[in-house]
């Protein structure tokens, strides 16, 4: 019996700036493209399934929300900065309140908010993680 196939969309937007980053100046073009190279290496296969990650690169919110309400196909939505948190999160009370699908929502940060409770799935606990947590 051949692998079910289990297609998963993810789209990083990479838009935004915090400190002296800059997407206008290429600063998280790198991390971006390492980002799209983890993404669609980290499907998995089995004997009864095959995961297909596709990532595509977008310059802006907007652009990936236009993705979202042309298709239920968006799974993710990945951010590589914290300067768009505000954005994002209004976006996702828009996709919330619409008829939309609404995709998983998950930034990247180099740092840890103050003052806010950081949220970390059970799963990923590792003494790495730990000592990141803790230093902050």
């Amino acid at each position: 019996m051949a692998a079910q196939k289990i297609a998963r969309k993810i789209v990083i937007v990479n838009e935004g700036e915090w400190g002296a980053l800059r997407q206008s100046e290429g600063d998280y073009d790198n991390f971006v493209e390492t980002l799209k190279d983890l993404v669609e290496r980290s499907a998995r296969k089995n004997e009864m399934f095959e995961e297909i990650f596709e990532a595509e690169v977008v310059r802006s919110l907007d652009e990936a929300l236009v993705k979202v309400a042309s298709s239920d196909q968006v799974d993710c939505l990945f951010f590589v900065t914290r300067g768009v948190l505000a954005k994002a999160r209004r976006a996702l009370e828009g996709l919330k309140s619409s008829r939309h699908h609404v995709p998983q929502m998950i930034l990247f940060t180099g740092l840890l908010p103050d003052e806010e409770v950081v949220l970390i799935r059970k799963l990923w606990i590792t003494s790495d993680l730990i000592h990141d947590l803790v230093r902050g």
